[in-house]
């Protein structure tokens, strides 16, 4: 019995781990809003954007309320590092860093508002 609940354990342990070494590894960069304008449609917001974070329908179009995080560039040291305290911690280390590394850099927010036609009427940032 105590080698099965060890084999558990270690495998819970190990397919846990990495979550932290490949977000610290990936970054995020700003959103590239460059190519949309007014009348751009909708559907080339979305695949520019990705899919909205909420939906709000109004008596003249939709709004799309898109979500991000940005400026948290990539970090092969960090990465390093948060691999090295996972296996010197028996990867409990990832509970901590997974969480650490989804905060960090800068909340965004990017509301785009369509006419009944489901066309760009105006884009505006939100920090």
């Amino acid at each position: 019995m105590k080698n099965m609940t060890l084999a558990i354990l270690i495998l819970v342990l190990f397919t846990n781990s990495g979550c932290s070494v490949a977000m610290a590894l990936k970054g995020t960069r700003k959103k590239d809003t460059a190519s949309l304008s007014i009348g751009t449609a909708r559907t080339t917001v979305l695949k520019t954007l990705g899919d909205p974070a909420e939906t709000k329908e109004t008596p003249a179009g939709l709004i799309d309320i898109f979500n991000y995080t940005v400026d948290d560039k990539s970090s092969p040291g960090r990465a390093f590092g948060h691999l090295f305290m996972d296996v010197f911690s028996f990867f409990l280390w990832e509970l901590h860093s997974t969480e650490y590394e989804s905060t960090r850099g800068t909340y965004e927010t990017i509301k785009v508002e369509y006419d009944q036609d489901n066309n760009v009427v105006r884009m505006y940032q939100e920090k």
